[in-house]
């Protein structure tokens, strides 16, 4: 987490000493008990309106594997597979269409 940590100051300070904060702000959170819902960090924070407020994205260093995730709160993070079937295009009317199908998925979801 350290590194993490490091990663997220100094690209503060790359972003304020390049200009790459024209019109917005960046606010550093650390918080010790992301591991236990954070009854005194984040939970605290918030409870208390200490969070920034109308943010629109937020970093997580966590070390667990790579992978860039979406999370905030209230929200969830869902793997779907919407499965198709393969045409010709002169023939399309023989496939199914996986991404328009996903769109009734993705408008499900929303409602």
């Amino acid at each position: 987490m350290k590194s993490g940590l490091a990663a997220m100051i100094y690209a503060t300070l790359a972003l304020r000493e390049t200009g790459g904060l024209r019109d917005g702000r960046i606010g550093l959170v650390f918080v010790p008990d992301e591991e236990t819902a954070g009854p005194r960090g984040s939970r605290y924070l918030a409870d208390r309106g200490l969070l920034g407020q109308n943010a629109i994205g937020m970093l997580t260093p966590e070390p667990t594997g790579g992978v860039v995730w979406n999370a905030n709160r209230g929200a969830i993070t869902l793997e779907i597979t919407v499965k198709g079937k393969s045409a010709h295009v002169g023939r399309q009317h023989e496939g199914v269409n996986a991404f328009e199908r996903m769109l009734a998925v993705a408008q499900a979801l929303q409602d």
